[in-house]
């Protein structure tokens, strides 16, 4: 079926809203325990379901795909299908290849600690005017990354408002903390410093 919709988009009142945060939408799920996922809200004709199709149609399920993610009733993890892609990365060889790379790595920054540190050596290299040379430093970058995001820990989902913990740490590369609660990690979180926050005291950063 095929219904050509463009008179009626031009007299529709259009909703503008921006997207939900990822993060907001996980902090939604506290407590929860079981998942479903379902799209019926418009119909769209639903009737007949591919075999391929048929884990989309999953209820109460103990965990379930989400952007990217697995969501378990412990907590959050990154989905193993997207970093078969990360395993997969080739040396970047132009600065192009690695603002990819960082397209998906700086997707899951909230699950890799001081990722901004691992990875300062390849952002300066990421740069338009910068000379593109790839030095030792960048292949450990590199490769500390595609570990990091491999191996990326379970975090945890708040439970509750009170019990919160943040621990910070600075250095002359970058900042880093991590938002803890129970003992238990909820995100990471880092920022590579600008040139004249490196002029910066301690207790200014």
């Amino acid at each position: 079926m095929c219904i050509d919709y463009r008179q009626l988009n031009k007299v529709a009142i259009q909703n503008k809203y921006p997207l939900p945060r990822i993060d907001d939408s996980f902090d939604k799920l506290q407590g929860v325990s079981y998942f479903s996922k379902i799209n019926l809200c418009s119909g769209y004709h639903q009737l007949w379901v591919k075999d391929s199709d048929i884990q989309k149609r999953a209820f109460q399920t103990r965990s379930v795909a989400f952007l990217g993610h697995i969501k378990l009733r412990n907590g959050i993890e990154v989905d193993p299908i997207k970093m078969d892609a990360v395993k997969s990365f080739h040396r970047p060889l132009t600065p192009c290849n690695i603002r990819s790379v960082f397209g998906l790595a700086g997707y899951y920054r909230m699950f890799v600690e001081r990722f901004s540190s691992i990875s300062s050596f390849l952002t300066a290299l990421s740069q338009k005017k910068a000379k593109f040379i790839w030095s030792e430093a960048c292949e450990k970058n590199f490769q500390e990354l595609k570990h990091r995001l491999t191996f990326t820990p379970v975090l945890t989902l708040p439970e509750g408002m009170n019990g919160f913990v943040v621990y910070c740490d600075a250095s002359r590369v970058g900042l880093g903390c991590v938002l803890v609660q129970k003992v238990k990690v909820i995100a990471y979180a880092s920022s590579k410093l600008k040139i004249h926050e490196k002029n910066y005291p301690a207790h200014d950063l």
